[in-house]
């Protein structure tokens, strides 16, 4: 299950691209109160929607989030920004990448989860993607020296390189904190 904040990262989320739209968008704005358990609020089945009843719940449910111990974790969130991304009606991709652009990380880390779960893989860099060997430096350190080296099947992968002769001598050390 995600944490917490993945949960308000996508919420917010939500609420940007939500208000990027060049339209009125009152039936996605009943979709997302469905999934975040809200579809009893008074004004839901009425003809003449609340426009800044979507944003007044998430801004609710975000709240919750980060001021609860034990908060209610909306499911269906990742439904919303998905639906979002797909169907709202905005001024444009790059307006649409801004406005994502401080919570890119944390969709980047829920998306690779989910395609770990999914694939039971992890994400991967395709072979003639442009990631050469090249682009990364060598790294040296006394004698021993890290060399980036591309695998046959397209895997980026460091080496390390110990001159002949030399012993390679590893020290590890268990930090409080670490344990």
């Amino acid at each position: 299950m995600p944490e917490a904040g993945s949960y308000v990262a996508v919420l917010e989320s939500v609420l940007v691209v939500r208000a990027l739209r060049t339209d009125l968008g009152a039936g996605l704005d009943r979709y997302y109160l469905r999934n975040l358990g809200a579809s009893d609020v008074p004004s839901f089945n009425e003809p003449s929607f609340n426009a800044e009843l979507v944003p007044h719940v998430l801004a609710e449910a975000i709240h919750q989030i980060r001021e609860s111990s034990t908060p209610r974790k909306p499911v269906f969130a990742g439904c919303c920004l998905y639906v979002a991304l797909r169907n709202e009606v905005v001024s444009g991709a790059m307006a649409l990448h801004g406005v994502l652009e401080p919570f890119l990380p944390a969709l980047f880390r829920l998306a690779a989860r989910g395609h770990w779960v999914r694939e039971h893989r992890p994400v991967r860099v395709p072979a003639q993607s442009a990631v050469h060997p090249s682009a990364i430096p060598t790294a040296t350190a006394g004698s021993l020296r890290l060399v980036p080296v591309l695998t046959t099947d397209g895997e980026l992968q460091i080496d390390p390189a110990i001159p002949s002769g030399e012993r390679l001598v590893m020290r590890f050390s268990m930090s409080p904190r670490a344990q």
